[in-house]
């Protein structure tokens, strides 16, 4: 299911982060969010789960919430009719989708192929923070074991922020198979995705991703006769 949402407005005094947000790219206002020294692992291991998942989506909501309160207030989406909203709705949820099905199929590389290489974007996952895209794509080569995935039928929610970006929500109970058999019990999912228009071409600019444990289906064995 997708919902779709124009600009939201707001009336809150304007900081100098919109200026910073509103440049062709983020590298003013992520220096800006990089002043938010990260909580040491021994002070976030006694948070509960919900209070750690918020601290790691903090930084990523300041940036989407201070993108949608930079508008002007007299108008919905500045420069955009309804048509070009609802096409840029169309090409990016299309471009979303294309990256669900990869991930169920297990396709890491066509994933990765989905992100703008030269953003200086936020890319969380869990509690991890990486440090920048090539860190992530690291990471993920190195311990990426998926052969297979079900997301259901996600619920999604996309808001046009401006002419060249836009925000994809998503929310499911997903299930996962590894390369060596492993089934595991279905578990719960989200994701964020903010997507930016590059060269005509919608790509995948910040992230936050967070997901249940991954704990293994348990087999009954039976004994021998």
């Amino acid at each position: 299911m997708v919902s779709y949402f124009g600009h939201h407005n707001r009336n809150e005094k304007v900081t100098d982060t919109c200026a910073a947000a509103e440049t062709s790219n983020f590298s003013n206002f992520l220096d800006f969010l990089n002043i938010f020294p990260p909580f040491p692992p021994i002070l976030i291991d006694r948070f509960p789960l919900s209070m750690k998942n918020s601290f790691a989506f903090f930084l990523f909501s300041v940036l989407v919430s201070t993108l949608t309160g930079c508008s002007d207030p007299e108008q919905e989406i500045t420069g955009l009719t309804e048509e070009q909203r609802r096409k840029m709705q169309s090409d990016v949820i299309n471009r979303f989708h294309a990256v669900i099905k990869y991930s169920e199929a297990g396709e890491l590389e066509n994933v990765l192929d989905h992100f703008d290489p030269s953003a200086p974007g936020i890319y969380i996952d869990g509690l991890t923070r990486y440090a920048s895209l090539d860190d992530m794509i690291l990471n993920y080569r190195a311990t990426w074991k998926i052969a297979k995935q079900d997301y259901g039928i996600p619920e999604t929610k996309i808001f046009v922020l401006s002419p060249v970006y836009v925000l994809v929500t998503s929310s499911s109970t997903i299930t996962t198979t590894n390369r060596d058999g492993t089934a595991f019990q279905p578990r719960l999912w989200s994701l964020s995705t903010l997507w930016i228009l590059k060269d005509g071409q919608w790509l995948i600019h910040s992230f936050h991703q967070n997901s249940g444990e991954l704990k293994p289906v348990e087999v009954d064995v039976v004994p021998p006769a």
